[in-house]
């Protein structure tokens, strides 16, 4: 593929599109290109500029670090609680809504208004069948464009026993009597760093 006079184009298998966490295409396990390039010199013959391999122990300084977490990690996270995403599908489709929320044994509980979507759309009616959702919460920190990302999948249910009523306090005010707690079935995270 001719990218134009000048314009670099992919060296040999890379293709930027196609690069995941395992290593681009044509890469061993844990190695990434990170640039590789070809670019016509000014007679149009083609002539290679850059091509650079590093793996998650030989990132060059200033670059970008993306970091798994582990369980216990992502739990330590999210443990002080505040505010987190619930996302779940209603029947017009796909919603994600704030809530604050707590951990309260290795569960996130939140509140919710009687009535409310998360109240009407994650009710199964069915005894012991939960809906699967996702909660995501996340810190960034856009000066130095670090962060990390936990998310949480699992089934969500209305809590009818006891409860703490003072461990999550609602910022959005009002009546919200109404307490759902996932149960988590997969804990996953990242965070991003610059090296």
């Amino acid at each position: 593929m001719d990218c134009g006079k000048g314009w670099p184009r992919p060296l040999g298998p890379f293709d930027p599109r196609k690069v995941t966490d395992g290593g681009a295409a044509g890469t061993g396990g844990g190695e990434r290109l990170v640039a590789g390039a070809l670019r016509k010199d000014g007679r149009g013959s083609l002539k290679k500029i850059v091509e650079v391999r590093m793996n998650d122990d030989t990132v060059p300084a200033g670059m970008p670090r993306l970091d798994k977490l582990g369980h216990d990690e992502c739990l330590r996270l999210i443990s002080p609680g505040g505010v987190g995403r619930v996302a779940f599908n209603n029947p017009s489709g796909p919603v994600i809504l704030p809530v604050n929320y707590t951990i309260e044994q290795g569960c996130v509980l939140f509140r919710t208004a009687l009535g409310g979507p998360m109240d009407a759309d994650l009710r199964t009616g069915i005894e012991g069948a939960d809906f699967m959702v996702a909660f995501e919460v996340d810190r960034i920190d856009e000066s130095t464009r670090e962060g990390w990302s936990v998310l949480v999948r699992g089934g969500a249910h209305h809590v009818t026993g006891d409860v703490h009523k003072d461990a999550v306090e609602s910022w959005a005010g009002g009546d919200r009597p109404i307490y759902i707690r996932i149960s988590p079935v997969e804990i996953t995270g990242r965070r991003i760093t610059h090296a």
